[in-house]
């Protein structure tokens, strides 16, 4: 048969209150490991987090600049077409017109020969 055991008080005072565990130096290992692993990873991620915000914007910079060179490029070939307006030698006559200039006459020319 089962013999019951009388209950024993758990709240008296016992005398362990002086027993102290003895320290562990692997234990405290295990938390300085784990401690740099932690902060490891913490720095990775900021890492690749600044990582990130360069690379987007690296992006919108890019994208500016390019639209940037689209302009200027538009810009040089409206400014070249209107180079090759004013130099056309129609454009040139007309302007020495406006100025006053008249063609040259051959009365008007010297020549080498002539001169001597």
């Amino acid at each position: 048969m089962s013999t019951v055991l009388p209950r024993q008080n758990l709240h008296t005072r016992s005398l362990n209150s002086n027993v102290r565990r003895e320290r562990d130096p692997r234990a405290i290992r295990h938390q300085l490991l784990w401690l740099v692993c932690g902060c490891l990873l913490a720095v990775s991620f900021v890492y690749a987090a600044g990582q990130h915000f360069a690379a987007v914007g690296y992006g919108y910079q890019s994208e500016l600049l390019r639209r940037e060179q689209d302009r200027l490029l538009d810009e040089q070939r409206r400014l070249a077409l209107k180079l090759e307006q004013a130099s056309s030698p129609a454009r040139l006559e007309q302007s020495a017109r406006a100025l006053g200039l008249t063609t040259v006459k051959p009365h008007q020319l010297l020549t080498r020969n002539a001169t001597k």
